[in-house]
């Protein structure tokens, strides 16, 4: 027996949310912008904050099979300031827990995600959840933190 997949919600507009792309974690305090580049600039955005992988989706052109990745540096540069880190990186990114929300606004449409799953290694292993942030563990290792999520509005 299949069970049918819940569609996804539809998210409407809405004009009072800022124009272009935002990333916010509220439990860990990260509140920044998603940084837009190709791969071969990738470099560029992650001196920001966080970049969204370009050969993967958006969260208007998500689908099953292909999630949103976005990538942020976990330890940054020693020019940023601590307070900077923690807003616009993934330093705090091992801390979140299974249930918790991520929210994308992204072009006036607020999209809220739920953690599903936490996993350490060196490359993703689930293309099926909607969203997947992801960064370094150490500060010198191939061991990354992966955070798969699901929209649910």
């Amino acid at each position: 027996i299949t069970v049918p997949e819940e569609p996804k919600p539809v998210i409407a507009r809405d004009p009072s949310l800022p124009e272009g792309q935002y990333l916010a974690v509220p439990s860990l305090g990260i509140d920044t912008t998603v940084w837009e580049a190709s791969n071969s600039a990738y470099e560029e955005a992650l001196r920001k904050g966080v970049w969204r992988v370009p050969e993967f989706a958006t969260p208007e052109t998500a689908q099953v099979g292909r999630p949103i990745i976005m990538a942020a540096h976990r330890f940054g540069y020693v020019d940023w300031t601590q307070t900077y880190r923690e807003k616009n990186s993934f330093y705090k990114l091992p801390d979140v827990k299974v249930g918790e929300s991520i929210v994308v606004t992204w072009n006036q449409h607020r999209y809220t995600y739920k953690v599903t799953k936490i996993e350490e290694g060196d490359e993703i292993t689930d293309y099926s959840s909607d969203l997947i942030l992801y960064t370094c563990k150490f500060l010198v290792s191939p061991i990354r933190v992966f955070v798969y999520a699901d929209l649910v509005e």
